[in-house]
């Protein structure tokens, strides 16, 4: 059963990037309190957080109203943390923090993990990009920027080999 829940989750993960590409990805665009859906899935990480002795913090923030796929923000968020968590060891933390900035808001995932080398930071948006400890496929980030080009995003990353990593999703506000 966990063998077929990979196998449908990777299915799924190359359809949404193969509509990405051809321009038919579809966006469910609703109003949502990006400040809810933060606390929401830091929320359900708390539990796998806890039992990695990682601590997890979100910053409490001010209410960021926007018109966005609530489903599709969710799982770029929630393939953050995961991220992180697999990258952070016990006794580090990982934090969530909105930042409203005029025209945008701004979404992070910070952690004190491993980090990730120079060379392989501007890389690691591409599909099939992974380091070499990554249990993962290697699509969640470039399918992490799929999501946020859709919704006339942006995210990028910083990182420092030893300290840590933040990715910050940049989106417009509409409406």
């Amino acid at each position: 059963i966990d063998e077929v829940d990979v196998i449908s989750r990777l299915v799924e993960d190359l359809n949404t990037l193969s509509s990405a590409d051809a321009g038919v990805l579809r966006i469910h665009r609703e109003t949502t309190d990006l400040g809810e859906l933060m606390r929401e899935v830091a929320s359900s990480f708390e539990a796998e957080a806890a039992a990695n002795g990682v601590k997890l913090r979100v910053t409490p923030p001010p209410e960021v109203v926007v018109q966005v796929d609530l489903q599709r923000i969710r799982q770029v968020l929630e393939n953050l943390l995961t991220n992180s968590l697999r990258h952070t060891a016990a006794g580090g933390e990982i934090s969530l923090e909105l930042r409203d900035a005029d025209t945008r808001v701004e979404m992070s995932v910070s952690d004190t993990g491993t980090g990730i080398a120079p060379e392989d930071l501007e890389h690691i948006f591409e599909r099939y990009r992974k380091g070499p400890d990554s249990a993962g496929s290697g699509l969640g980030l470039a399918i992490a920027r799929r999501l946020a080009e859709a919704h006339g995003g942006t995210i990028r990353a910083a990182s420092v080999v030893g300290q840590g990593t933040t990715i910050t999703m940049s989106l417009p506000k509409l409406g």
